[in-house]
């Protein structure tokens, strides 16, 4: 295929990364009553913003010591306009603008790193349809489509991480002391962003593979500092990456490790899709077979590029103490390149209409998954649940609306063992914990210490009991997302609502009269 043929088609694929996902930007905008964020670890991005525009504003409360990297591509671009308007001094503006201009920026980057993933494929050795193919899978890339229009660092991320393997790879197939500087720039951003340490090792061996080392590491740590600093324009101090690091490593949940494990085994084919996932299996035999042939050279840019930082993002994983789907994004890539490999085989050896209309089918088999995984951003339970209450709860009723308690029209209770409001809405995204554990449907963990919230006993008991009918509590409504395609459903059957991204099943109780 004529190179600019091929280029041709890496732009049309970016035109459909970039349709799967722009639509996304606007979850939340039909909310009943006006719009309503429902990602509650946007938030985090967005003050950080906030206080990057205006230090001196005041959010009420403490925020969190999280990497400033998503946040300053916001409050880069609003500083500049201030300055060039002259306006410096006007206060941080409110909430909204911030959230949309950054959930488009990370829209950009998740289709930015459907180019970076092609050129990837190419690097290992692969051909035109191959690598055609995994950006292909990642334009519809499940997952990574719907992580792809939250404002939150991972998409921006894994960008930076993968550009910055992407080109440790070049710098092993021709040493160069700029290039290996610049992959240190990028894995310096991807730190600043979501703290990735996955690509480090990768990063010290290939400068140690290379001539004059003591020149490579120097300008690498160099450029590692520069990335950081200037992707979270120089606000993250090494006290609150300290702060950063214990809180990520002191968690209080006591969960079973081989259930977490089984937990996300269950996800993927929801994540990627069956076809991915069954084509990724039959790619891993293929890539490990390329690799046992192939050359020295070779060997070590699969190892450095892909193995290794998949082999330590799959570790940490596992022994991640909290369960959440979006933990396994980076794999996403990678089984989207394994995925190609037995197709682009296949186009390969039988160039006729056979191949090629399987190949048409497995994309559009994605294309429909995506559809039914990103259409519940637009037709979202909880406006199901919000028109309910409009219709048959009075404003004066106390309920509880965990993460929503700022719906102003509801008098809001926090539910405890002593205080009980009249009217409970609750995602079972977040029952889940406490109902399901890391473990069946309807376990029900004994022990506070195995559920992700950390609740006390008591309201642990109290909050089971709604679920047991051994509360006053009675289902009165419930809205799902509806989902069509088998691999959401068998999940949802399987091991209860483990949203994975954010939209969940949403039931209604109401306190029967005593």
């Amino acid at each position: 295929m004529p190179e600019g043929r091929y280029r041709r088609w890496l732009v049309a694929l970016a035109v459909v990364a970039l349709v799967a996902r722009l639509p996304g930007v606007w979850w939340g905008s039909n909310f009943p009553g006006g719009w309503l964020t429902h990602h509650p670890d946007e938030f985090t991005h967005v003050n950080h913003a906030q206080l990057l525009i205006d230090p001196g504003y005041d959010l009420g409360f403490e925020p969190t010591p999280y990497p400033r990297g998503t946040a300053a591509h916001v409050a880069a671009p609003w500083l500049v306009a201030r300055v060039a308007r002259g306006a410096i001094e006007q206060p941080a503006p409110a909430r909204l603008p911030l959230l949309l201009l950054g959930r488009v920026i990370v829209v950009l980057y998740g289709v930015a790193t459907v180019l970076v993933l092609a050129a990837t494929v190419r690097l290992l050795g692969y051909n035109q349809r191959t690598a055609l193919l995994a950006a292909a899978f990642l334009a519809l890339g499940g997952l990574h489509v719907s992580q792809s229009h939250f404002f939150l660092a991972d998409v921006p991320g894994l960008f930076w991480l993968l550009l910055g393997l992407y080109l440790l790879g070049r710098d092993l197939a021709k040493p160069d002391p700029l290039r290996l500087g610049w992959a240190g720039f990028a894995m310096g951003a991807a730190f600043g962003l979501k703290l990735f340490v996955i690509g480090m090792p990768s990063l010290l061996l290939a400068v140690l593979l290379g001539p004059d080392r003591i020149k490579r590491l120097t300008i690498a740590g160099i450029f590692f500092v520069a990335g950081f600093g200037i992707i979270t324009m120089g606000s993250y101090t090494t006290h609150e990456l300290f702060r950063t690091l214990l809180a990520g490593t002191n968690d209080p949940y006591v969960f079973p490790l081989g259930m977490g494990v089984l937990l996300y085994v269950i996800q993927w084919p929801a994540i990627v899709s069956l076809p991915i996932a069954v084509l990724g299996v039959v790619g891993a035999a293929i890539a490990i077979q390329d690799g046992l042939r192939g050359t020295s050279h070779r060997k070590w840019i699969l190892l450095l590029v892909v193995l290794l930082p998949a082999g330590l993002h799959a570790m940490f994983v596992i022994l991640k103490l909290d369960h959440f789907p979006r933990h396994v994004l980076p794999l996403v890539p990678w089984a989207m390149l394994l995925a190609a490999l037995p197709l682009g085989r296949a186009l390969n050896r039988w160039p006729g209409r056979p191949a090629r209309w399987g190949v048409a089918a497995v994309l559009l088999y994605l294309a429909i998954f995506v559809w039914d995984g990103e259409r519940v951003f637009r037709d979202d339970p909880r406006n199901e649940a919000a028109a309910w209450l409009d219709s048959n709860v009075n404003p004066a009723t106390p309920i509880w609306w965990k993460t929503h308690s700022w719906v102003e029209k509801y008098r809001h209770q926090w539910f405890t063992v002593e205080q009980q409001p009249e009217v409970l809405v609750v995602q079972l995204m977040d029952a889940n914990h406490y109902v399901n554990g890391i473990g069946w449907p309807n376990s029900y963990p004994a022990n506070h210490e195995n559920v992700f919230d950390e609740v006390f006993q008591r309201r642990l008991e109290a909050l089971q009991g709604i679920f047991r009918g051994a509360s006053p509590y009675r289902e009165v409504a419930r809205f799902t997302e509806g989902y069509h395609m088998p691999e959401y459903r068998f999940v949802h059957q399987l091991i209860g609502d483990r949203s994975r991204n954010y939209v969940s099943t949403v039931v209604i109780f109401r306190r029967e009269s005593t």
